[in-house]
């Protein structure tokens, strides 16, 4: 019988599709054995958002610094600002259970070119239903402008050029919990080697 590995769990999708809640709600079923490993970001917090628990919110300085130090295992600067995650932190948690990445295409392209080999990853990608969903969903956050709203589907639209490459592509509308449960159930399966 072959060992079950922990995997290395990445969702990605355009800004406002929900991958904060689904992410949230997969966290939250133990069966799973799967922990988020937080990321790094230039950007403010928004409202409700605790440093260390959301994001670990650091100044674009000490970003860089990270940078020229290598320590992070991707990063990439989305719409002015850098997120990026953490090598050594990742390391340690996929040695005791699943771990799970909210990262944007470009973040999982350079994980699975150079780590892919290494870790055993289950991509999602998470699309809105429509496009007037996603508009209405990031008008929502309060957080947004016009033309931030603008921006933010611009890029969205770019990013689902490239889900083809994911393993699944689920598409996000107001029941999250139809996508998490496939999501935990493709989660269970697990690889094994």
């Amino acid at each position: 019988m072959k060992k079950r590995t922990n995997l290395l769990v990445i969702i990605s999708g355009p800004s406002g599709v929900g991958k904060s809640e689904i992410a949230h709600r997969l966290l939250a079923i133990k069966d799973l054995k799967i922990s988020e490993n937080i990321s790094f970001t230039t950007r403010s917090p928004r409202q409700n958002e605790i440093n260390g628990q959301h994001y670990n919110f650091i100044s674009r300085n000490q970003f860089e610094t990270k940078i020229k130090a290598n320590e992070f295992l991707e990063f990439i600067e989305y719409n002015g600002d850098y997120y990026g995650t953490d090598t050594n932190s990742f390391k340690k948690l996929l040695l005791f259970q699943n771990v799970l990445l909210v990262i944007d295409y470009r973040g999982f392209q350079k994980i699975k070119r150079i780590w892919g080999s290494k870790y055993p990853i289950v991509a999602f990608f998470l699309r809105p239903p429509t496009w007037e969903k996603l508009i209405a969903n990031l008008k929502k956050r309060g957080a947004n402008n016009e033309l931030e709203i603008k921006k933010r589907v611009k890029i969205a639209q770019k990013e689902l050029a490239f889900s083809n490459e994911y393993d699944y592509i689920l598409e996000v509308n107001d029941n999250f919990a139809e996508v998490v449960k496939e999501i935990s159930e493709k989660i269970a399966i697990g690889k094994e080697i």
